[in-house]
Order: structure tokens, then C-alpha cells, then sequence
């Protein structure tokens, strides 16, 4: 493993981010820690590397729902996951700080948009969609699609949000100005 994440070090870490899934589901078996050195310190060198991590992070850290009392055999890959996350946060400049905290407020409010509209009959979906647009306001102005850091985000499109197919939750697709 020392071995593999030596060749890692010597790329930039922009270009290992097309790894981050299994950088990050390796963490389950580092019993030594030396993955999430690695991911720390690839996060010291570069805020877009650091910021694609803790969009993983967070996605793994999302409970599955357990039954019938059976215990989260994920719950220890789970509990180490905000530990990561927060020694990355604590390891940002101010500027680079700055830069999170709008990124992550910004898609936060984008994305509870799903929340506001669960309870709304599927009628009235795609103006609650527009209705809750128009409450988000962008800070600063260097934002990027977290799925695409390359594309800059410039604003959102109002009238584009369109409510998704979903039995659970209530998906929506809307367009960014880029």
C-alpha cells in the first residue's frame, strides 16, 4: 500500500480525484492510517482535490436504513468519516475556508430543495421548485459544479427546474448559467 500511494504523491492531486470513490471506501481497511495521510495531505495541495473529498465523505456518511435491529456493519467505516472531513476543514487557509463554506452553503441550499417540496402534491412541484430558486442568492463569485470543478458557476436558471420521477424523495433537474 506505501508503494501504491507513493506513485499517488507524485501526481498532482487534481489528477487522482477520478479515484476518490475507492480512495475514500479504502478507508474501511486502513488499519495503519496511510490512506487518509495520503488524503489529507493531497488536500493540503489543492482546495478543488480537498472539496471533491469531502462531497465523497458526505455522501458515504449517509445512513442506510438498518431493520430489524441488525447492527450497520458500515457504522465504524462511518464514524472515522467526519473525523476526515473536519481535519481538512481545520487544515484550510481563510481564503480557502471562505471558498468552502459558500460552495457547501450554496449546493446545501440547492439540494434541500428536495425537503421543501416532498410535502407539496406533485402539481404545484415545479412552482415550489421556482418559488425556492428565487430565495438562493450566490456569495462571491467563484462557485463550481462540484460534479464538474472546471465549469464556473455563474447562476441558476429560475424557470429551468423541472420536478423528477421518485417514489421516495422528490429528485429535481435544474440548469446552471456557466
Amino acid at each position: 500500500m506505501a508503494y501504491v500511494l507513493r506513485v499517488l504523491e507524485s501526481y498532482p492531486p487534481e489528477r487522482v480525484t477520478f479515484f476518490m470513490p475507492q480512495l475514500v471506501q479504502s478507508l474501511r481497511y486502513d488499519k495503519h492510517r496511510l490512506v487518509e495521510g495520503y488524503l489529507l495531505r493531497a488536500a493540503q495541495r489543492s482546495d478543488t482535490f480537498a472539496h471533491i473529498l469531502i462531497w465523497h465523505l458526505e455522501g458515504e456518511s449517509v445512513q442506510e436504513t438498518v431493520k430489524d435491529g441488525i447492527l450497520d456493519k458500515n457504522a465504524t467505516f462511518r464514524a472515522i468519516l467526519p473525523e476526515v472531513r473536519q481535519h481538512i476543514i481545520d487544515g484550510f487557509t481563510p481564503k480557502a475556508l471562505d471558498l468552502f463554506n459558500r460552495e457547501f452553503d450554496f449546493f446545501d441550499k440547492v439540494t434541500s430543495i428536495s425537503g421543501v417540496l416532498f410535502p407539496l402534491p406533485k402539481e404545484e412541484r415545479r412552482a415550489g421548485i421556482r418559488r425556492e430558486l428565487e430565495k438562493i442568492e450566490m456569495q462571491g463569485e467563484v462557485l463550481y459544479l462540484p460534479t464538474a470543478p472546471n465549469k464556473l458557476v455563474k447562476g441558476i436558471q429560475v424557470d429551468s427546474g423541472i420536478p423528477l420521477q421518485s417514489a421516495a424523495k422528490v429528485p429535481i433537474m435544474i440548469t446552471f448559467n456557466v
